[in-house]
């Protein structure tokens, strides 16, 4: 996730802020309770955190 940032320009400061706080926010999303967090949960966790840190809606346009 550092090096798809990273290529997308950001510093390798930031990028690795951002997977960071994706990593954390996807944690979050998945589940309440960490320990019951499953694998197939975090693809969609994922996905949920990155839309909410870039401000990604279904009308926003295609980078």
């Amino acid at each position: 996730m550092i090096g798809a940032l990273a290529a997308k320009g950001a510093s390798t400061l930031n990028a690795g802020a951002a997977a960071a706080w994706i990593h954390g926010r996807a944690g979050d999303l998945a589940g309440p309770i960490s320990s019951q967090v499953t694998a197939d949960m975090l693809p969609g966790a994922v996905k949920a955190a990155i839309e909410e840190l870039f401000e990604i809606t279904p009308e926003s346009p295609a980078p």
